[in-house]
């Protein structure tokens, strides 16, 4: 596969952008999770308050009751009357909160009705002893039924019932929330390991690729000088240094073949075959145009020296040539 180092640089700089997004998308989602379990925490944890918040205005409503029962002003009915403007809102939020439970709804239904009777009994004593000569008798007579008292005992063994099950499912979501945050934890921690030891081996593979084949190219070069011709890359075309790699060979081919041309013509002028040409037509371009000098060079000498040998051939035969002018 031909991918140039550019492609292969960029590829390495794609990757790592995309194990970020893939990162921050799991981290997102998880985030999101976290976010909305945590919100369930929260959301039973207000439940839980809002029912306790019930009994304790009921508390506070028994104690206004009790105080104006005993002491007959008016100012000791204050908690009864601000507890049960409160219960009402209070009982509401819980319903509201509550509406994916069915059986906390089936709950707040009987609990309101609980509430109703001992709303009823705590107005009945009141009014008793606001109204009547033996108010205080009266009142005391009423409490003594345990009609109060027994929907106060229902109304606490309901709350505590509410309480535990709401409770247990706090449990559940802290448990939720916790699993969430290390999931979360480990999907960063996992994921980025991951995507360094990968860049790593990426880019640990793509510079070795370089510096490796670059080094040998290097090498060859200077072997070349020294003179050493023998010497190949022979890398597969696959970049630009295999490209490179690849005209170093071609280059070294050429500067070889020429060296043995050159040796064929001193041997040849050492044997006397003056007449022996280097092969122009074995090289391109400006190597062509030494081969071809060199040839003319020889010719440009040869040529007086043949025809001096002439002239003395003759002159050894008694033939005197015209003197060269």
């Amino acid at each position: 596969m031909r991918l140039s180092i550019g492609v292969k640089i960029m590829a390495g700089y794609v990757f790592a952008l995309l194990a970020l997004v893939i990162i921050g998308g799991v981290a997102y989602s998880r985030s999101a999770s976290m976010l909305e379990t945590a919100g369930w925490v929260t959301h039973s944890h207000k439940v839980i308050d809002l029912i306790s918040r019930e009994l304790s205005l009921l508390q506070d409503a028994e104690t206004g009751q009790r105080g104006y029962l005993l002491v007959g002003e008016e100012r000791y009915k204050e908690p009864y009357i601000n507890a049960l403007k409160a219960m009402g809102n209070n009982l509401q939020e819980l319903r509201k909160m509550t509406e994916d439970n069915p059986t906390q709804q089936k709950r707040w239904k009987t609990l309101e009705t609980l509430v109703q009777v001992k709303s009823a009994e705590l107005a009945e004593t009141i009014s008793l002893r606001s109204d009547t000569l033996n108010g205080f008798e009266a009142a005391l007579a009423v409490v003594r039924t345990d009609k109060g008292r027994q929907a106060m005992s229902d109304i606490r063994k309901l709350i505590a019932e509410a309480r535990a099950d709401e409770e247990t499912l706090l449990q559940k979501r802290d448990a939720e929330a916790i699993a969430a945050y290390k999931s979360l934890m480990m999907t960063v921690v996992i994921g980025t390991a991951i995507s360094v030891i990968v860049l790593m081996a990426l880019g640990l593979f793509i510079t070795r690729g370089i510096t490796a084949r670059v080094g040998k190219a290097m090498q060859m070069l200077l072997s070349m000088s020294q003179g050493n011709l023998k010497t190949r890359l022979e890398m597969q075309p696959t970049d630009e240094i295999g490209i490179m790699a690849g005209a170093m060979d071609k280059l070294a081919d050429i500067v070889q073949s020429m060296s043995v041309e050159a040796n064929l013509l001193t041997k040849a002028a050492v044997d006397g075959k003056l007449s022996t040409r280097g092969n122009s037509d074995k090289f391109e371009g400006d190597f062509r145009k030494i081969v071809q000098g060199v040839n003319d060079t020889l010719d440009a000498v040869i040529g007086p020296l043949n025809m001096a040998a002439a002239i003395v051939d003759r002159i050894a035969k008694d033939d005197i040539p015209q003197p060269i002018t």
